[in-house]
């Protein structure tokens, strides 16, 4: 899901969420869970900074296997 900055006061700013759960695939891998927040500041017309984390959860056979954060940070221009 993404929305617009509008209702804040800054229409060319963005924040979203996302969820995916991904059930089984090759065997050794039972599910995964990966959930995203995101928030994109439009720094001026052409550049933009984007701060995003996202949390993994894999299953791998019937152990709970490796889960934690994952922060980003994206700069992104337009010429």
């Amino acid at each position: 899901m993404d929305i617009i900055g509008t209702p804040w006061g800054r229409p060319d700013d963005n924040i979203g969420i996302g969820y995916a759960f991904l059930d089984g695939g090759n065997g050794d891998l039972s599910a995964a869970h990966v959930a995203e927040v995101y928030y994109r500041f439009a720094v001026t017309e052409h550049l933009g900074l984007t701060a995003d984390a996202q949390y993994l959860n894999d299953n791998i056979k019937a152990d709970t296997g490796p889960s934690g954060f994952i922060l980003g940070l994206r700069a992104t221009a337009t010429f």
